[in-house]
């Protein structure tokens, strides 16, 4: 998020403060290479003065890991989600959420773009539009999140009001969108795949549908209530699975029957 000093600041809690998992370390680690390799000094507050010396360590050793060494992220090892979803939000799989008219279009593309190539916008001026404070490189790539993670519809919701929503007010108001499913592990040997520390993963620039999507998932009706229908190619006809959002009427709900339906 952004300050109003003007600096950028990420908070990352500890599921247990006095021990982080290996996973958060390697989120640590990701989070300073990132920052670092785009040119950004970073500042590191620590709450538990026991773990510091290992979090400054994990950042002053930070490194672009191969894929095959990287750790999932997985349950027990994610704060993530946390109000939503006591154990946290799973990573076997990641998706991406849209609202049903932009779903459509990413499968008529067979791309989901990265905001810069879908907008064509620079990014600076992404950035100075953006509510979250997110630095300019943010907006190259297409972020993905944990499968039950909620913020995909939030951003998907988002997108339909033209701004940023909070969880409280997302939920609230809440309808879903249509959520790309796909392989964490296949997807990390991806070519431009990016760990920036937040996300599990981030592909530049595009990430082609056709030989990396897993299922779709889409509510059984627009919000006017007329029903929905996603227009697919050959490779998706088996893939898109329709939910009744009416039984589903929160993200929690929501974002753990789309998991399911896929791992199902």
């Amino acid at each position: 998020m952004g300050l109003a000093s003007g600096l950028w600041c990420y908070i990352l809690p500890l599921a247990d403060p006095l021990q982080p998992s290996a996973y958060e370390m390697q989120c640590i680690s990701d989070f300073a290479e990132n920052e670092k390799s785009h040119g950004r000094k970073l500042g590191v507050w620590v709450q538990e003065d026991k773990v510091r010396p290992q979090i400054c360590q994990a950042i002053t050793d930070a490194s672009n890991k191969n894929p095959t060494e990287r750790i999932l992220p997985s349950k027990h090892n994610s704060i993530c989600c946390r109000s939503f979803h006591p154990e946290g939000c799973d990573g076997r799989f990641v998706c991406h959420a849209a609202p049903a008219e932009a779903a459509q279009q990413i499968i008529e593309d067979g791309f989901i773009y990265s905001k810069h190539r879908l907008t064509g916008l620079g990014l600076d001026e992404l950035a100075d539009q953006g509510t979250w404070g997110d630095p300019a490189d943010y907006f190259d790539y297409v972020a993905l999140a944990r499968g039950n993670c909620v913020a995909p519809d939030i951003v998907a919701m988002s997108r339909q009001f033209g701004r940023d929503l909070s969880p409280q007010e997302a939920d609230e108001g809440f309808f879903p969108g249509v959520r790309f499913f796909f392989d964490l592990a296949s997807l990390m040997q991806h070519p431009r795949a990016v760990w920036d520390g937040i996300h599990p993963i981030k592909i530049r620039d595009n990430l082609e549908l056709n030989g990396n999507i897993c299922a779709v998932v889409a509510p059984e009706f627009y919000p006017n209530g007329g029903k929905l229908h996603l227009q697919t190619s050959t490779h998706l006809n088996n893939k898109i699975i329709y939910l009744d959002h009416h039984k589903l009427p929160s993200l929690m709900l929501w974002s753990n029957a789309a998991l399911e339906a896929v791992e199902t």
